[in-house]
């Protein structure tokens, strides 16, 4: 069973999965067993993986989730197939900050809820968001103020480790600069981080309203199609990286605040022939709904024999 671990605080099973034509499913919010502490109130960061298929995503998520007495949602248990429900489906294109994705991923969002249609679900477009665009800056906020956690203690953590830490050479640009814009943005309003966090309760029940109507809603995982190497290069200034970073990203992030599961399944490719992953989300606790469609999805356009060329398997 080929898999490789994986965390997400905003999209990062979910996007690498996307770009790289595997299977990555985000849990929901306490599903999984872990040793560490939230660092906030509200725990954005979940860990399980990105796979080839989606057996061995369930196989992954029945083997970590929490079960018996100490279990916080239902288990899954091990989802074997798809089932025979036929589900309400949800699909846009549109981000919460109204900007559209990009002509090809627009046309993967589309021939994915096209698909379902054929495959007997309900599917309706929806042009209205369920949140608004403040929710970026909320986010950021929560994002940037792990970041100043990290930077402001990088000495400390360095001694637990029997070594002396300078944040300037530890630190990429990114996360210093997102651990200044956190300290500029606490100077102005001390209760910034208590606000965005509160800000999370709204988050998750517009996502819980949304749910009560449909089972699963299809969006893009990214904007664009897969960057281009060094695009968003990790040496890059903050300043430099800031924009195209939100740009790229404004369909993830929004579970990881509502708590929800969501998957990037590797339907469609690119008009250059690189992958396009389509993000399912559903309801709080709802994964098993969500590999169940997967299963569907797979079965009706495999994608286990699709490699890029230079890979271990064709060099072998």
């Amino acid at each position: 069973m080929p898999f490789a671990q994986a965390s997400d605080g905003g999209g990062s099973i979910r996007i690498p999965a996307s770009v790289n034509g595997l299977v990555g499913l985000k849990p929901s919010r306490g599903r999984l067993y872990t040793r560490e502490p939230a660092q906030f109130e509200l725990d954005i960061s979940v860990r399980l993986a990105v796979t080839r298929s989606v057996r061995d995503t369930a196989q992954i998520l029945n083997a970590a989730e929490m079960k018996g007495a100490t279990a916080t949602l239902p288990p899954t248990g091990f989802i074997a197939g798809p089932s025979q429900k036929r589900l309400k489906i949800a699909f846009s294109t549109r981000s919460l900050t109204g900007t559209d994705a990009e002509p090809d991923v627009r046309r993967a969002t589309r021939r994915a809820a096209a698909l379902c249609a054929d495959l007997g679900h309900n599917v309706d477009e929806i042009n209205d968001t369920i949140i608004g665009p403040e929710f970026l800056e909320n986010f950021l906020t929560i994002w940037a103020a792990g970041a100043h956690g990290m930077v402001s203690n990088a000495r400390l953590i360095g001694l637990t480790q029997g070594r002396w830490v300078n944040r300037e050479t530890v630190f990429e640009p990114w996360t210093l600069g997102l651990a200044d814009m956190f300290e500029r943005r606490r100077e102005k309003d001390p209760d910034i981080l208590q606000k965005a966090i509160a800000y999370g309760d709204e988050v998750a029940a517009a996502y819980a309203a949304f749910f009560e109507d449909y089972d699963v809603l299809l969006t893009p995982v990214l904007r664009r199609a897969p960057l281009l190497i060094g695009e968003q290069d990790s040496g890059k200034s903050f300043d430099a990286l800031y924009d195209g970073v939100l740009d790229y990203v404004p369909y993830t992030p929004q579970y990881n605040v509502a708590g929800n599961p969501a998957i990037s399944l590797p339907l469609y490719m690119s008009s250059k022939g690189l992958p396009i992953g389509s993000q399912f989300a559903a309801r709080f606790g709802g994964e098993a709904t969500l590999l169940h469609l997967a299963y569907e999805l797979e079965k009706a356009l495999p994608w286990a024999d699709r490699w890029p060329e230079v890979s271990a398997l064709r060099l072998s």
